[in-house]
């Protein structure tokens, strides 16, 4: 599922944007409407269990549905959805020959990364990756002893208006877990376009060295590690992961993000 946002200045691309695990899909139009700012048109990327990309059961609320469909998450279903994605933002861009552009946080980074090295007709121009799950920390791989049984859901603890369900399914992760063997396998100079990651040094959940790393390892000369330092608006949006909009990360360090974006992508 994605929703189509109309540039509001002068066209100069497209943008796909994608959110992260267990996020709320909403919770990337501040950023979308800077880019839209910017002067390009965004696609923004519902995954199946967020947002309203879940299927309603009769007599249950959102909330169980929304759940009900995040269990039985595949990175499969994950790829089609980026996919068709990617094609409303093909379609978009080529009247014009505009460029197109990835701007994704944590899981959505991952999953148009992997679309890019595994899809030989998939192009960007340029990206930018918010704290991007391409070198999780090594406790993050613990949900994956759990992934015989895809439909237990482990509690989240991400701030309560980010969060789009109160837990995560095994079968989220088994799909993260999925994305990330097949980008390690494929990884390597596709992926090297101008890309701009942004990633707090703190971040509990990827690995700056592991990034570095991995970096190095596919050869990705043109991809710059730009350091977040969180100074958020409220004690509850510390955790360092979450680096997606000017609450979680402070206004002037947000000011920041914004003005490197800009100037990554708009040249």
């Amino acid at each position: 599922m994605y929703t189509i946002l109309e540039p509001s200045g002068d066209f100069k691309g497209v943008a796909l944007v994608i959110h992260g695990l267990n996020l709320r899909p909403d919770r990337m139009r501040p950023l979308a409407d800077e880019l839209r700012g910017m002067g390009l048109a965004v696609v923004l990327c519902s995954l199946r269990g967020h947002g309203e990309n879940y299927t309603p059961i009769a007599g249950r609320s959102s909330v169980i549905a929304r759940l009900d469909s995040f269990r039985q998450t595949t990175y499969a279903g994950w790829r089609a959805e980026v996919e068709a994605a990617y094609a409303a933002t093909v379609a978009l861009a080529q009247p014009t020959a505009a460029p197109l552009f990835l701007v994704a946080f944590s899981l959505g980074a991952l999953l148009g990364c992997d679309l890019l090295a595994t899809c030989p007709t998939v192009h960007f121009d340029r990206m930018v990756l918010l704290a991007p799950a391409l070198a999780l920390r090594s406790y993050s791989h613990l949900p994956h002893l759990l992934s015989r049984w895809p439909t237990v859901a482990l509690r989240s603890f991400a701030p309560r208006h980010y969060r789009n369900n109160p837990a995560t399914p095994i079968a989220a992760y088994n799909a993260l877990r999925t994305a990330l063997l097949s980008l390690r396998r494929h990884a390597d100079t596709k992926l090297n376009v101008p890309t701009l990651l942004l990633i707090d040094p703190q971040d509990e959940l990827v690995s700056p060295p592991g990034l570095q790393r991995f970096i190095q390892r596919a050869q990705l000369f043109h991809w710059r590690l730009s350091l977040v330092k969180k100074q958020p608006t409220q004690p509850e949006l510390a955790f360092h992961h979450l680096i997606i909009d000017a609450a979680s990360v402070g206004p002037v360090m947000w000011q920041s993000m914004v003005t490197q974006i800009q100037g990554h992508l708009i040249v």
